[in-house]
């Protein structure tokens, strides 16, 4: 079972139980300057935990600002430099668009429905 953290409205909601191997947050929602540094603390939170893999579902997000791209860049040096990993699943066509225009999808763990969508 993973644990999940949610973003309703950018409210933390877990569920679970920590310790496991692999992590997942689920945001949902806008990520702009307002809401961005809440979804950096909340992955951040998850990089230093148990878990060797956090998995960042991104198919609720409805707008995704460049300032959520430099959070997403800057937790994946974080998760390298941790020797963890960061990975993106369910990328939304917002997301997905950010993505492709600045040519950093490659930047990123994908996963396979991702990788698939963006090719």
């Amino acid at each position: 079972m993973h644990e999940y953290i949610c973003f309703p409205t950018l409210l933390p909601h877990r569920t679970g139980k920590p310790g496991k191997a692999a992590r997942t947050v689920v945001v949902r929602g806008e990520i702009d300057t307002v809401t961005a540094p809440v979804l950096a603390d909340k992955v951040a939170d998850e990089l230093t935990g148990n878990s060797r893999i956090v998995l960042v579902d991104l198919a609720g997000v409805t707008f995704f600002g460049i300032s959520g791209l430099i959070v997403l860049l800057d937790l994946s040096e974080r998760a390298l430099a941790a020797n963890r990993v960061l990975a993106l699943s369910g990328c939304s066509p917002a997301v997905l668009r950010v993505l492709e225009v600045t040519n950093t999808l490659g930047m990123f763990v994908l996963d396979d429905a991702t990788r698939t969508r963006a090719t």
